[in-house]
């Protein structure tokens, strides 16, 4: 019903394009041809032991190199109109456990998209097809693919962006995610689930940058969620904003608060103030201190728990979206009250050090005596030092460690774990 639903949507588009088409055909410039190339590789070597399980008897070690490549063609054949294709493909090669296959993975389209800017001369730019989508930060819209990782964040998409002022924007978007990519061929396709279910869903984002205040109000729906446990298909409406204070100051204050009404009324918001240093080579550069609040599944109040919509992604913890995996699944974050303090520090003018600490607890007591298992509300620990490097502007990257140590949430005995990467980024 829902497909036949875009279909029809993409009629009313196209009869919106060609009833302007002479309007719009006025302000190309045929004149203009031009083609862009990029690419990057990303090499990455990741180490951890038993951050899914937190069992030290499950022998969960996971040592791996994963490789991803890019290569990306935008094509403008006349003034406001532009093509872009992206080629992706990301491969492993496990060290521990030894047993694992190697394979070349896929060749996919990471991005397919066509772009008309100033669409009719109305201030409208209007983007159709794979592409990428983030908003604020990505509290709720980020990732269109949870299940593949950090190999890719595209959303089968239609949208539009009104320019209504300078420094005022109208973001409308319709996106439809399968559970397989069905849209577009690949090379070498290895049947890759990209989420548990088809999703599908719409947004309409509104954002006003002042010179010293932000302010971000929104409309997100999402229809086909389901989480591990329920059978039932869950259908979530959130509403929200986001504010940045003083964004230009030394002292600033970032809060989102959003609201979602169905199938039950439950909430989630983000809350921090950030100290930036004015000076050149102050240390530390940033002191920041903040919360995050994600209700839980409790029946006193009838709540389901936050639904995280289109932003399973490893926003806070790139380490601890496994521990969720047999909760709810990969990066799904819910049920979670966690306080933190983080800071950054310039070591050099081509290093940087990032650390923070969290004190992750949860609104409602696990659900089930196999995992989490606990009987209380202290998630546990957590730990993070970030060590980012840059050689030139077209190589960088990083080393990051994560230490968690779990609280009574878990099953007694819950296990600690250590999870360490290696990043090198070329990009050309």
């Amino acid at each position: 019903m829902r497909i036949g639903c875009f279909f029809q949507g993409a009629i009313v588009l196209g009869l919106v394009l060609l009833t302007n088409l002479d309007l719009a055909a006025q302000s190309i410039d045929f004149r203009l041809s031009s083609f862009k190339f990029s690419a990057s590789h990303r090499f990455r070597i990741e180490t951890w032991d038993n951050a899914t399980s937190l069992s030290a008897a499950a022998a969960a070690g996971n040592s791996y190199l994963r490789v991803r490549s890019r290569f990306s063609i935008a094509w403008r054949p006349a003034k406001p109109i532009e093509f872009n294709v992206r080629l992706a493909n990301e491969f492993r090669y496990n060290f521990v456990p030894e047993n694992r296959k190697f394979t070349l993975d896929e060749v996919f389209f990471d991005q397919l998209n066509f772009v008309w800017t100033n669409f009719g001369s109305y201030g409208i730019d209007l983007i159709f097809g794979r592409q990428d989508m983030f908003f604020g930060d990505g509290f709720l819209v980020a990732d269109g693919g949870p299940l593949d990782g950090s190999r890719s964040a595209y959303f089968n998409a239609v949208r539009t962006i009104w320019k209504v002022s300078e420094k005022n924007r109208l973001n409308v978007f319709y996106c439809i995610e399968p559970e397989k990519d069905r849209f577009l061929p690949q090379l070498n396709s290895q049947e890759k689930k990209l989420v548990e279910v088809q999703e599908q869903g719409w947004g309409v984002y509104y954002s006003s940058n002042g010179d010293n205040l932000a302010l971000d109000i929104y409309q997100i729906a999402r229809y086909g969620s389901r989480r591990v446990g329920r059978e039932s298909g869950e259908n979530d409406h959130t509403l929200g904003f986001r504010t940045v204070v003083n964004r230009r100051g030394s002292i600033i204050f970032t809060g989102e608060f959003a609201c979602q009404l169905s199938p039950e009324i439950d909430f989630g918001g983000v809350g921090e103030i950030e100290y930036r240093s004015v000076a050149a080579r102050q240390m530390p550069k940033r002191l920041a201190a903040g919360m995050i609040v994600l209700s839980g599944d409790q029946e006193e109040s009838g709540g389901a728990g936050w639904n995280p919509m289109f932003a399973r992604w490893p926003k806070w913890s790139e380490s601890y979206i496994y521990t969720l995996t047999l909760e709810n699944g990969a990066a799904y974050w819910t049920n979670l009250f966690s306080v933190y303090v983080s800071s950054s520090i310039d070591l050099h003018k081509t290093l940087e050090l990032q650390i923070r600490y969290h004190r992750l607890m949860a609104f409602a007591e696990s659900q089930t005596a196999v995992f989490p298992g606990g009987g209380g509300r202290v998630r546990g620990d957590l730990a993070i030092g970030h060590l980012l490097y840059k050689i030139t502007d077209g190589i960088k990257g990083h080393f990051l460690c994560e230490y968690f140590n779990p609280g009574n949430y878990y099953f007694a005995g819950a296990d600690d774990y250590l999870w360490a990467r290696a990043e090198l980024l070329i990009s050309y």
